[in-house]
């Protein structure tokens, strides 16, 4: 089965319309997409899409093809239409079963997409990262060792460092040690620990935290919400 067999399948014409609507929302944070959606949930329009959308994942998922060429396809859909439900939904439904080979196809996609520089292709592959793999703790360790696999590029770890706020501060530290020795990753070590100080889920050790910060060489601009975070690790002025 082929992308272009799925959209007739699901109907071309509603398809485009999805993804009208998909691109017009790609720009917004996060933050404000996950909001958007939950005022969205009594929308009839909205849950039409949202059915269309669960419909194709659903439709590639029981193809005959083997597990990674159904995670290619998943992915051929994304790119044109770059909605956090394709992610979100193979993830409800289908990842505890997906064979290996499935998952590595996923995550070399993944690594694709957070490398594109587009922020509007890689916004939805982030929320799902943040509310769906790193909020989980029975795949948090799986999605992040898998993203840091085949070392990634530059870009693809600065994205993982601002959505980690969920991830074990444990797992980040190890990463923060392996970057620290060059400035250019201060910044996104700062964002990294800042998440997971003030995300809703986020996973943070004061102590560490605090001793990371110490070692960070950060500028006045790169220091956004440094009072608060002060105040919410108690930071000392040797800081």
């Amino acid at each position: 089965m082929t992308k272009d067999e799925i959209i007739e399948r699901v109907g071309s014409e509603a398809f485009r319309r999805v993804v009208e609507k998909v691109w017009a929302k790609s720009d917004k944070s996060i933050k404000v997409r996950a909001a958007e959606a939950l005022a969205e949930l009594n929308d009839p329009n909205s849950q039409e899409d949202f059915d269309l959308l669960t419909d194709i994942v659903e439709i590639l998922m029981e193809t005959n093809a083997k597990p990674k060429a159904k995670i290619g396809l998943l992915f051929e859909v994304y790119r044109e239409a770059p909605s956090f439900t394709l992610i979100n939904e193979l993830f409800l439904h289908y990842w505890r079963d997906l064979p290996r080979k499935g998952k590595g196809e996923f995550w070399r996609q993944v690594q694709v997409i957070l490398g594109s520089r587009n922020d509007r292709l890689t916004a939805s592959v982030e929320q799902a990262l943040w509310c769906d793999f790193f909020e989980t703790p029975e795949f948090v360790e799986e999605a992040w060792y898998s993203l840091l696999d085949r070392n990634p590029d530059d870009e693809v770890i600065k994205r993982i460092l601002i959505t980690s706020g969920p991830v074990p501060f444990r797992l980040k530290t190890a990463l923060y040690e392996r970057l620290l020795s060059d400035r250019k990753w201060h910044p996104y070590i700062y964002k990294s620990i800042l998440h997971s100080a003030f995300d809703y889920y986020g996973d943070i050790n004061e102590n560490e935290a605090r001793s990371m910060l110490s070692r960070l060489r950060l500028n006045h601009v790169e220091m956004e919400h440094w009072g608060k975070l002060e105040l919410r690790l108690k930071v000392t002025d040797e800081i």
